[in-house]
């Protein structure tokens, strides 16, 4: 026995409801593995958020960096590692091209890099330019 048209669409509503609620759930389960944390992190700095060590570790650092990503977008400042933090952080994609200064304040040497695709890149050229790149501590990234 068929069931009345207006019972099919109730249904299908309410399947709607539940998929989308399945969906909000999935964005707001929390990141725990090390390895989607580092990735979170590598996002942050990319967009030239500061989360310190990118260890994929979570602490008061990268929990504070994440709050601030979410005030300067307008989302809920939750400060939490969630999966659609990590969505919009991939759909975000990176600022280039990049350039960095590094500097060495105990020897007095720097060195510069520019032009390239990822924050990342212009900081590792930089530094290669610096001489020991332990000593190059100060770095500005543009």
């Amino acid at each position: 026995m068929s069931r009345p048209a207006s019972d099919r669409a109730a249904l299908r509503a309410r399947a709607r409801s539940l998929t989308a609620e399945a969906a909000l759930d999935r964005r707001m389960r929390l990141i725990a593995t090390a390895a989607l944390l580092a990735e979170i992190e590598d996002h942050l700095y990319e967009l030239n958020f500061d989360p310190g060590r990118r260890d994929g570790g979570l602490d008061e650092v990268t929990t504070a960096v994440i709050r601030e990503y979410q005030r300067v977008t307008a989302q809920s400042e939750t400060g939490k590692p969630t999966y659609g933090l990590l969505r919009a952080l991939r759909a975000a994609g990176s600022r280039a091209p990049w350039g960095a200064i590094v500097y060495a304040k105990e020897i007095g040497k720097y060195g510069l890099a520019w032009g390239h695709g990822s924050r990342k890149a212009a900081v590792a050229t930089a530094m290669s330019s610096c001489g020991d790149p332990s000593q190059c501590t100060l770095e500005v990234s543009f």
